[in-house]
């Protein structure tokens, strides 16, 4: 028999309780059984859970407190292999959060009124990942690939495609290391484009570049 030990992360005790009882309901027959080993409310509880016990897959909130549950993620990123799964499963409808969880390697970004068989579809990795996942990881993907001329040349000031990438990001609310983690370069290299974005079009800041694009549709963040 298979048992899939998972490590439930959330603020709340009630969303706790609930996804510790859709994992006990869960009827796997004899070949497999969903293990709630421990619970913490925090993600500095999660890391210190994850040095001392062994978990197939992390469920955590997209936010834990008053933060990103981003610490976390980035601490089952640097564990050696092999390292449990992430599940988002949130009460956030936010595809800044969905691209942030996406970059940091998550498996699925659920939604907490997500059925009992879409939860523990997405812990078991037996389903496809939700439309509110694909979707964003798409548009990722997207922005990553270098743009025709004729794509980007109604730009003001002529943006370069990487530029292009770089803006979609920032529309994202991703930070320079998370904009290299996706685009698969440096930091150095991240802030000389954000740079040639603010110069060229002619913003003061981040805010006022991700607001530009989102006006102006190249940056689809409200889906």
């Amino acid at each position: 028999m298979r048992i899939i030990r998972v490590l439930i992360v959330d603020p709340s005790e009630m969303a706790r309780n609930g996804l510790r009882s859709i994992c006990e309901q869960f009827k796997g027959g004899s070949t497999v059984v969903i293990k709630v080993v421990d619970e913490v409310n925090s993600a500095t509880d999660g890391i210190t859970c994850l040095d001392e016990k062994d978990f197939d897959v992390i469920v955590t909130e997209a936010r834990l407190s008053t933060c990103m549950s981003t610490s976390l993620l980035d601490h089952v990123r640097l564990m050696k292999a092999p390292r449990p799964q992430v599940v988002v499963l949130s009460v956030y409808n936010n595809a800044t959060y969905v691209a942030q969880a996406i970059v940091r390697g998550v498996s699925d970004y659920l939604l907490k009124s997500a059925s009992p068989e879409e939860i523990t579809g997405a812990i078991l990795g037996t389903k496809d990942p939700t439309q509110l996942f694909r979707h964003v990881e798409n548009l990722l993907e997207e922005q990553a690939e270098e743009l025709d001329l004729d794509q980007y040349d109604g730009l003001r000031g002529h943006l370069t495609p990487r530029e292009v990438d770089v803006m979609n990001h920032i529309a994202f609310g991703l930070s320079n290391q998370e904009i290299g983690r996706s685009l698969g370069i440096s930091v150095e290299t991240v802030k000389e484009h954000v740079g040639g974005v603010l110069d060229k079009l002619e913003c003061a800041s981040r805010t006022q570049v991700a607001i530009w694009a989102v006006k102006n549709g190249h940056a689809n963040v409200g889906a």
